[in-house]
């Protein structure tokens, strides 16, 4: 098979490397890529430097901006992160990546029977430099940028198993120690991480703890200068492999009142200094899909680390916990970008050779229309991986964590409805055993709950984004109490929204002047979805958000309002800048870009009718539901009388 070049290492000029002060040279022999650093640019230089490619700016978060009725026009732009050289080298790298992988589909292939990825693939990434990919140079990484980083791991997306195994190491296993690891332990482990020479693994998960981290039951004991850490840990990926791990429990602090309290505290565990007996690893589940997890059950029994262990401060594990585990989850969505493309691409060339009633499946309406829905959602997704990868390149702090989290949700949802229509499209051969499509099947049943379920993103959404619009408009509190000499506020506030309550929305943001002329209509439709976004969340407040406790169902319409403005803004961005350059097949993305919107647009129409329309007949349909919902699990089952039975025997 082909061999990875032996460095993989960031060319170009980048963002990361202005922040460096220093750039790099790349030369190119036999195919290989041969890095040499050059040496630090003078302050003059640097400056020169950094205006002339993009430097990081204050970028205020985009989507919570939303709910307080901002509207970034920039992002219209679509952001363009890489220079010509970045881009080139990039690509290059990418080529030589995908050419391995093609090279080694028989082993790519045996991950989904053996349930374990080959050695040989993750010898040869660790060769090249690919499980350092977000590491600093300083610290012997590649110091690649966001936008880079997801483009490699769209392509480790030919096998989700591949691409979510380099990721769960990458951004969670070592990801804390990234963000809050001293000066010490960034010196003694990363440069052995970028190299491969150790992984890491996430131990958060337990037993009887899923969403909610402060159910976590694993305990750590000060003692002297040590703490001794036990507890059983579930579902760490590559539990095996990893000689690094990355463990959240509790341990026992004091309170600003003195007073001792269980406090979520983050450790670093390495393998190599533990002794005999102090930890224990299972056999790998036996997953339904992405089999090459190897995802282990991890005791720690009495296991003592050091005080220099911890990452932050003791009793500070929440706060770290927070600020790692939703920021880079749009990556996993760049694997299933990778993923369903492929399994695209064999749909519509099945269809083109596949022959019903003398015609070929493609000469169809309806299936060029169903081939045409997944494009489309393939291509919106790709454009949201994208620009929030733009986003937190661009961002001198980025604030990225609501929209990565909307891509999630965005890409596991996607992949069922892809997986779902090519299937179809495919033929009654798919449900035989032997059939490669049956591990798509398997690898999007577990993507829906992998990483937090609809559930918990789709509130976490909604929540942030109420938060980030009471911070700054902490007037509405004022509102709530009319009574209380707020009546002036008050009646200020519904004339400013009469508009809203007429359905005569002014246009005032003037989106369409910011997009090809094709895409004003399509830009019109998102600026009224905009200003809708705002409203709707001021309303939810007011009526129904007491200290913020609006109820969930209403967080999850909330968050499918937003995620489809979301959506509208990275497609039309997309296609308009597609379009302005002249790109090749421009008018085909136009064409899929302008039913988007209008769907889009229509669905925002629906959730606003079902979300504030509660005086409206049938306003209490919630409560049916909600009524219902607890009646059969008060009785532990569905419990309707069959169709068939009678009351006369």
């Amino acid at each position: 098979g082909s061999v990875l070049p032996s460095s993989l290492s960031c060319t170009g000029l980048s963002c990361q490397a202005q922040r460096q002060g220093r750039t790099r040279a790349v030369c190119l022999t036999r195919g290989n890529i041969c890095i040499s650093s050059v040496a630090a640019l003078s302050t003059e230089q640097s400056r020169t430097v950094q205006q002339s490619q993009v430097s990081p700016l204050n970028f205020p978060p985009f989507v919570k901006d939303l709910f307080v009725g901002k509207f970034n026009k920039s992002v219209l732009s679509y952001a363009e992160v890489l220079n010509d050289e970045s881009q080139f080298n990039l690509e290059n790298k990418i080529r030589e990546v995908r050419n391995f992988l093609d090279s080694n589909k028989e082993l790519l292939e045996q991950v989904d029977r053996t349930g374990k990825i080959s050695p040989d693939i993750i010898n040869s990434f660790k060769q090249s430099g690919l499980f350092g990919l977000s590491i600093p140079q300083e610290f012997g990484g590649a110091g690649f940028l966001c936008t880079e980083i997801a483009r490699f791991y769209e392509v480790f997306g030919c096998q989700l198993s591949l691409s979510e195994f380099m990721g769960t190491n990458e951004f969670l296993g070592y990801g804390v120690l990234l963000q809050h690891g001293s000066v010490e332990q960034k010196e003694r482990y990363l440069a052995r991480l970028a190299e491969g020479e150790m992984m890491a693994a996430w131990c958060l998960a337990e037993g009887g703890t899923g969403s909610d981290p402060d159910s976590v039951v694993c305990e750590a004991v000060e003692e002297g200068e040590e703490f001794v850490i036990t507890g059983t840990k579930a579902w760490v990926t590559n539990g095996q492999g990893a000689q690094l791990f990355t463990v959240f429990a509790k341990l026992k602090v004091r309170n600003s009142f003195g007073e001792e309290e269980e406090k979520l505290t983050c450790f670093l565990v390495d393998k190599n200094e533990l002794g005999v007996g102090e930890l224990e690893i299972s056999q790998p589940y036996a997953l339904a899909g992405m089999r090459g997890l190897e995802v282990c059950d991890v005791r720690f029994e009495k296991c003592r680390v050091s005080r220099h262990a911890v990452l932050g401060s003791p009793g500070e594990g929440v706060s770290v916990l927070q600020s790692v585990l939703h920021r880079n989850k749009y990556m996993q969505a760049a694997g299933v970008v990778g993923s369903l493309r492929i399994l695209l691409d064999d749909t519509i060339k099945h269809t083109k050779t596949r022959k019903q009633f003398g015609m070929p499946l493609s000469d169809f309406c309806l299936v060029r229309q169903q081939l045409a829905r997944m494009a489309a959602k393939l291509y919106c997704l790709e454009s949201m991986v994208f620009l929030t990868a733009g986003l937190a390149d661009v961002s001198q702090h980025p604030d990225v964590e609501v929209e990565s989290v909307i891509v999630k949700q965005f890409a596991a949802e996607t992949s069922d409805y892809i997986v779902s229509g090519c299937l179809s499209l495919l033929g009654a051969q798919v449900n035989l055993d032997t059939s490669k499509y049956q591990q798509y099947m398997r690898d999007n049943q577990v993507l829906q709950g992998w990483q937090g379920s609809s559930n918990i993103n789709k509130c976490f959404v909604g929540i942030s984004g109420l938060r980030h619009l009471v911070q700054h408009q902490p007037e509405l509190a004022d509102l709530r109490q009319p009574a209380n000499g707020n009546i002036i506020k008050t009646m200020r506030y519904h004339c400013k929204t009469l508009e809203h309550h007429v359905d005569r929305v002014s246009l005032r943001l003037d989106l369409s002047g910011c997009v090809h002329p094709g895409l004003q209509a399509s830009a019109r439709r998102l600026e009224w979805c905009v200003h809708k976004v705002h409203f709707v969340a001021q309303e939810l407040l007011l009526k129904r958000g007491a200290n913020i406790q609006v109820e969930e169902h209403l967080l999850e319409r909330l968050s499918d309002l937003v995620t489809e403005v979301f959506v509208m803004t990275c497609a039309i961005s997309r296609a308009s800048r597609s379009f302005t350059l002249g790109l090749d097949n421009s008018e085909f993305e136009m064409n899929m870009v302008v039913p988007v919107s209008f769907e889009s647009k229509q669905r925002v129409k629906r959730l606003i009718w079902e979300t504030l329309n509660w005086d409206q007949e049938h306003s209490n349909r919630d409560e049916y539901l909600k009524h219902s919902g607890e009646y059969i699990t008060r009785r532990g089952g569905y419990v309707a009388v069959h169709p068939l039975k009678k009351n006369s025997f």
